[in-house]
């Protein structure tokens, strides 16, 4: 019933290599055809999310391989010589975003996101190391009962 020429032979031997699978005989014609079918879905599946994935990773200097390959991976781009894209195309993208929100809110909204971000990143840091330094004076503290043994 496998054929490796027509249309359907092909996706069948698809549905196995796209896992790394030796293909094997279908046992019946509507195993067969299921195969065909189910790989026809997984594959329409995969070529959306293939294309909006790279819709979102392209800008950011990032090609996502199509998971019907086998192996599919991340790639970063790197320029002509060797340099990854990433740091120049999310500047780019970065300073457009900042610029845009410039012309259609003004200052205080455009330049008011990064000092946030910053200062909550600086207060969330600062939390973290506090945490750690009352848990670490509470735990060298005798409480009267045994450590767990490690």
């Amino acid at each position: 019933m496998t054929d490796a020429v027509s249309w359907h032979g092909k996706l069948f031997m698809l549905s196995y290599t796209m896992f790394d699978s030796v293909p094997q005989e279908a046992p019946d014609g509507w195993a067969y055809w299921v195969v065909v079918i189910g790989t026809m879905i997984y594959c329409g599946i995969a070529a959306v999310i293939f294309v909006s994935l790279n819709i979102c990773t392209l800008p950011f200097g990032i090609f996502a391989e199509p998971i019907w390959r086998p192996r599919a991976t991340f790639r970063i781009l790197h320029l002509g010589n060797g340099i990854p894209m990433m740091p120049f195309s999310v500047a780019i993208v970065l300073a457009y975003a900042t610029w845009r929100e410039l012309a259609l809110r003004g200052v205080l909204m455009a330049f008011g996101a990064w000092v946030f971000v910053a200062a909550l990143a600086l207060l969330l840091l600062g939390l973290s190391m506090a945490y750690n330094r009352l848990r670490r004076n509470s735990a060298s503290r005798p409480s009267g009962r045994t450590p767990p043994e490690r």
